[in-house]
């Protein structure tokens, strides 16, 4: 009985052709990864991808806000404030915008019913930003304006730490 890779030549095409066939495997395994990886991220960008990006957009409106009321409340400048209050469709669009995305997908981390209390408390802000529109331009404010002022600063605080959530 012979041997059939008993002779150098057929060793080393047993070595050439296992080593093809590896080759050939970890191809396709790769293939297989890549196609379902392309899905996975096509995936999360065609669902969550509008989803962070506005969400960062209504940051961004309620950091300009912010910014824009601490400047008017500092230089006593009505304009300013007038200027952060209309920043607010922007922002209630956003949301609603949001709002929209997050009934289209299934496992959503973000509730509806979470948006509409951010929303909720975000207008009762507002609400409070055009209250205190008429106190700015004041030389001295009263006790209860200025507790008013801090109020809608702790308000403006909490909003900006909920929207990056």
């Amino acid at each position: 009985m012979t041997n059939r890779f008993s002779s150098i030549r057929s060793k080393v095409w047993l070595c050439v052709l296992t080593a093809m066939g590896g080759f050939f495997v970890s191809v396709l395994v790769g293939f297989y990864a890549n196609i379902a990886q392309y899905n996975r991220l096509s995936h999360l960008q065609e669902n969550y991808w509008p989803l962070v990006s506005n969400g960062d957009k209504m940051l961004s409106v309620i950091q300009q806000q912010s910014g824009k009321y601490e400047d008017a409340f500092l230089f006593g400048e009505q304009d300013l404030a007038q200027q952060a209050i209309t920043l607010q469709v922007k922002f209630l669009d956003h949301m609603d915008n949001l709002m929209l995305w997050i009934q289209r997908i299934e496992d959503s981390s973000v509730s509806i019913k979470s948006l509409l209390e951010l929303k909720r408390d975000y207008v009762g802000s507002m609400r409070l930003a055009i209250e205190l529109r008429p106190t700015i331009s004041l030389g001295e404010l009263t006790l209860d304006q200025q507790q008013k002022i801090q109020r809608f600063g702790l308000l403006q605080t909490d909003l900006e730490a909920r929207v990056e959530k």
